[in-house]
C-alpha cells in the first residue's frame, strides 16, 4: 500500500493503532475475564449455539489427528465430521489442537477470538479510510465506528464466528487498493486467494460474500481500466484455494447434507438498514418477519445521520447542486466504481431477501426458484446475512465521502458527531453487563445427582433415542449432555451441528440402537437419554431406568 503524501505516517502505523482501537473497545465491552483461556464457565452457563460451539472444540481437541485435518470423532456415532460444521472457527480450532499438549487441561479460545477480531476490525477499516482520505486522525476516529457495527456486537459470543465481519473488510480493502503498483503483478491474487482461504476457516457464508466483493474489483478491472487477465486468475486461484482448504478439513467427507431448511425464512426485510430490531436506544424496532432475525443489518443512528450528511454535501456541494455533474467529472476508473459499489449494494440486498421479498410486515413478491436453484441457495439458507455487504458498503461510503466534500475541520467536526450519536444509539449492545457477570462464575452442572458418575465409569456411549425430527431444537439437553459425555470421555449417538447427517440415518442407527439395548443384544454400554417422557419403555430384565436431577435415561445390564 501507498504512503500518504499529506503526511509521513506509514500505513502498518494506521493499521497497529486502528487494532489497538479495536482490542480497547473490546475490553470495554466484554472486559478481560473472557480472556482467561483456563475459564470456560461462561461459555458453559451462557447456552444455545455458543456453548454447543464449544463443546464441539472439546471433542476435536481431544479426538486424535484424521486426513482430512479438520476431522475428529465421537460425536456421531460411527462417523466423522468436520470442524467446518461445527461453527467452532477452525482457523483456531486446528492451531490451538496443535498446541494443545501445551496446553491446559481447560482451554477456550473464545475470548482471543473476540479481541483478535474486534482488533482485526479496527485495523483494517483504519486502512480503507486512511487510502480515501489520508488523514490518520480521522482514520482512527473512523474505524471505532466500524469496530462497534451492530452486526458484530450482536453476532459475538452467540454466533461469535460470524461476528469475523472483518473478513468483508479485507476484501473491500482488496477492492479500494486495486489502484496500487504491487512490486510484484502476483500480489493481488495472492491477497484475495488469502481472503479465500481465511473466509473457509472462519465461517463458509463468508465466501459467497468476498466474491459479491470481488465483482466490484473485476468491474472496475474490465470496465475501469480494460484489465481481463488479473481479476479472472484473482477468481481462478481465489476459487482453487478455497476448495482446497476445505478439502484439508474434511468439507467433502462423511454423509453430510450440505443443504438444509429455512430458504426464504431466515431472510433480511427490505427495511434492515433502519430496522435496529430493539437494539437502538432512540429508534423503535420495524416489523420483519420472525426469522428476519439473521438478516440483522442495522446502521446504527450515527451512521443513518453521517448518510443524511453526505447526501446533503453531495447536493450543496456539487456544481448548480446537482451531484450528477460531479459524477461526471470523475476519471472513468472512479465511475465505474461507484456504479460497481452501487450495483453490489443493490444485489446484496436482492440476495439477502431472497427468494420472498418483504417490507416491514408486507410480502412484495415470493419467486418460485427452479429446484437447481432453490437447492443451491439451500446451501446459504440464511441469505438475510448477505445483507452485511450492503451495511458496509454504506459505512465506507459515508466515512469517506465526507472529508472529500468538506473542510478538514468541518470532517471531523461530523465524525465526532456521527461517532458520539452512535455510541449512544447503541448503549445497550455495548454495555453488556450480563455477560461481564457471567464471566466471575463457575459452571454448575445440572446433572448434580452422585450416581451420574457412577454410571459414567461403566459406559462407553450416549445415546439419544427414539429421535424425532425435531431433536435438534432441544439445544439445552445437547449441550449438558455433551459436556459431561467430554468430562467423562463417552461417545455421543448425535449431535446438533450446523450441517447435519440425514435425519433418517441418525434415526434408523438410534433405533437400531435402542431395539439392542431393550432385548439385552448390546455389546455396548449406553447411557440412553429420552427427550420425550412418553417415549420412556417400561423397565425390563434388560435395562435400569432412572430420573435423575429430571432427566429420564436407561442404562443397559
Amino acid at each position: 500500500m501507498e504512503q500518504s503524501k499529506k503526511t509521513n505516517i506509514p500505513w502498518p502505523a494506521v493499521f497497529i493503532l486502528g487494532m489497538i482501537i479495536g482490542a480497547l473497545f473490546f475490553i470495554i465491552i466484554y472486559g478481560v475475564g473472557v480472556l482467561n483461556p483456563a475459564s470456560d464457565g461462561w461459555i458453559l452457563n451462557k447456552g444455545g449455539d455458543f456453548t454447543l460451539h464449544y463443546i464441539c472444540w472439546e471433542f476435536f481437541r481431544k479426538s486424535s489427528w484424521h486426513f482430512p485435518f479438520g476431522l475428529f470423532d465421537g460425536i456421531i456415532d460411527g462417523e466423522t465430521v468436520t470442524c467446518m460444521f461445527t461453527d467452532s472457527i477452525p482457523l483456531f480450532a486446528i492451531i490451538f489442537k496443535l498446541l494443545s499438549p501445551l496446553l491446559p487441561d481447560t482451554f477456550q479460545y473464545m475470548g482471543f477470538w473476540g479481541i483478535f477480531s474486534f482488533a482485526m476490525q479496527g485495523g483494517i477499516s483504519a486502512l480503507i479510510i486512511y487510502k480515501f482520505t489520508n488523514r490518520p486522525i480521522y482514520s482512527l476516529i473512523g474505524c471505532s465506528l466500524f469496530v462497534i457495527c451492530p452486526s458484530v456486537l450482536q453476532r459475538m459470543y452467540g454466533h461469535e464466528s460470524l461476528a469475523g465481519q472483518w473478513i468483508l473488510l479485507l476484501a473491500i480493502l482488496s477492492w479500494v487498493c486495486q489502484d496500487i503498483k504491487w512490486r510484484h503483478k502476483a500480489t493481488p491474487v495472492i491477497i484475495w486467494s488469502i481472503n479465500g482461504i481465511i473466509a473457509v476457516l472462519v465461517h463458509i457464508y463468508f465466501i459467497p460474500m468476498i466474491y459479491l466483493i470481488m465483482l466490484g474489483y473485476a468491474a472496475t478491472d474490465v470496465f475501469g481500466r480494460k484489465k481481463i487477465l488479473r481479476p479472472i486468475l484473482c477468481f481462478v486461484s481465489t476459487t482453487v484455494c478455497s476448495l482446497l482448504t476445505m478439502y484439508l478439513i474434511g468439507a467433502f467427507e462423511g454423509s453430510v447434507s450440505y443443504m438444509s431448511d429455512g430458504l426464504g425464512y431466515y431472510s433480511a426485510n427490505y427495511n434492515t438498514l433502519l430496522n435496529s430490531q430493539g437494539y437502538s436506544k432512540y429508534l423503535p424496532p420495524l416489523n420483519c418477519f420472525p426469522g428476519q432475525y439473521e438478516g440483522f443489518a442495522y446502521l446504527g443512528l450515527g451512521i443513518i445521520i453521517g448518510a443524511i450528511i453526505t447526501v446533503v454535501l453531495l447536493v450543496f456541494q456539487s456544481e448548480n447542486k446537482n451531484p450528477f455533474k460531479l459524477f461526471l467529472k470523475l476519471e472513468k476508473t472512479e465511475k465505474v466504481k461507484i456504479i460497481s459499489a452501487f450495483a453490489i449494494f443493490v444485489i446484496s440486498l436482492i440476495i439477502a431477501a431472497s427468494p420472498k421479498g418483504t417490507i416491514n410486515g408486507r410480502i412484495i413478491y415470493d419467486i418460485n426458484l427452479p429446484l437447481p436453484i432453490f437447492k443451491l441457495m439451500s446451501i446459504f439458507r440464511a441469505t438475510g446475512r448477505f445483507a452485511w455487504v450492503s451495511e458496509y458498503l454504506v459505512f465506507v461510503s459515508v466515512l469517506c465521502i465526507i472529508p472529500k466534500l468538506s473542510g478538514k475541520r468541518t470532517a471531523v467536526f461530523c465524525l465526532i458527531l456521527i461517532t458520539l450519536i452512535q455510541l449512544l444509539d447503541l448503549r445497550v449492545m455495548i454495555k453488556n453487563e450480563s455477560l461481564r457477570e457471567n464471566v466471575k462464575t463457575e459452571y454448575d452442572t445440572p446433572l448434580k445427582d452422585p450416581k451420574w458418575q457412577e454410571i459414567a465409569k461403566q459406559s462407553d456411549e450416549i445415546l439419544f433415542a427414539p429421535l424425532r425430527e425435531d431433536f435438534y431444537i432441544h439445544h439445552e439437553l445437547f449441550y449438558v449432555f455433551g459436556e459431561y459425555a467430554e468430562e467423562n470421555s463417552l461417545e455421543l449417538s448425535c449431535f446438533t451441528l450446523s450441517r447435519g447427517n440425514d435425519y433418517e440415518d441418525l434415526r434408523d442407527n438410534a433405533d437400531v440402537k435402542l431395539k439392542q439395548v431393550l432385548n439385552g443384544t448390546s455389546e455396548k454400554k449406553y447411557i440412553v437419554v429420552f427427550i420425550n417422557e412418553e417415549d420412556v419403555p417400561a423397565e425390563n430384565d434388560n435395562i435400569t431406568l432412572y430420573n435423575l436431577n429430571g432427566y429420564n435415561i436407561a442404562v443397559n445390564n
